[in-house]
């Protein structure tokens, strides 16, 4: 027969379970999910599964755990219930509700990025690719424009001179070799040979035009400068660092 104080008891744990499960009266500390763990409707085993929660996952947590559990809130916004061993919940020096607050509604977005790095976007950060691309994205800034737009007609320029002067240089050593072969007449013999001039001629395209076309080609240092000048043009909308990565609309 069942005591007549389990019943209390019984009453008290799922009156406890309920009041964890409301978001508007918990506290939170950032936490990091330790080891691939459940997550779970419940602090109890056999509660439904709401999702497997991988290695360092980033959550906000209870500052303290219920017997064995603590709740987190997901990166999609769920809240759930993990094994306290499995999350390391970082000490807060204040309380702050796990829930933040929603963003003031009509507040104006950027045109171009973030007001700072990091900031939550609604999209991922797209990686510029050459400087073309580069001076494309800076456009709305003439000054910075065609500080990006003469980098990226070096870049072609480069580009060009490296594959041309091989390609060039490799034909003139065909021609000179078949089709412009020198003749050597000696005691009314002549004997047809590789034209020397063209051939020596070919070697060099082939040695100088790479070189030419690395002095050219525009360096990640380039690439930094004129991210540098825009963000010190536009502080309101900046790429989100040196590299060369784009900030997010």
């Amino acid at each position: 027969m069942t005591s007549p104080r389990a019943l209390p008891r019984k009453g008290c744990s799922l009156a406890t379970a309920l009041a964890l499960s409301l978001p508007c009266i918990a506290l939170a500390a950032p936490g990091t999910i330790k080891r691939a763990t459940d997550a779970r409707t419940a602090p109890i085993k056999i509660a439904p599964l709401v999702e497997e929660v991988p290695r360092g996952t980033q959550v906000q947590a209870d500052d303290a755990p219920t017997e064995g559990w603590r709740r987190v809130q997901l990166p999609d916004g769920k809240f759930a219930f993990v094994r306290d061993e499995d999350v390391e919940v970082a000490p807060v020096g204040r309380v702050e509700p796990l829930i933040a607050p929603a963003a003031t509604a009509g507040a104006p977005s950027s045109s171009i990025g973030p007001s700072s790095p990091g900031a939550p976007s609604a999209r991922a950060p797209l990686y510029v690719g050459d400087f073309s691309h580069l001076a494309e994205l800076v456009r709305s800034d003439e000054t910075v424009f065609d500080h990006a737009n003469t980098l990226s007609i070096r870049q072609t320029a480069g580009g060009v001179s490296a594959v041309g002067g091989v390609l060039a240089g490799a034909l003139m050593i065909v021609f000179a070799d078949n089709i412009f072969r020198s003749k050597t007449c000696l005691d009314g013999t002549c004997v047809k040979g590789t034209n020397l001039a063209l051939h020596n001629s070919g070697l060099g395209m082939i040695f100088f035009g790479p070189v030419l076309g690395w002095a050219l080609y525009p360096t990640r240092a380039d690439r930094a400068a004129v991210i540098d000048e825009w963000n010190a043009n536009h502080p309101d909308h900046p790429f989100i660092d040196r590299a060369g990565v784009e900030a997010p609309q």
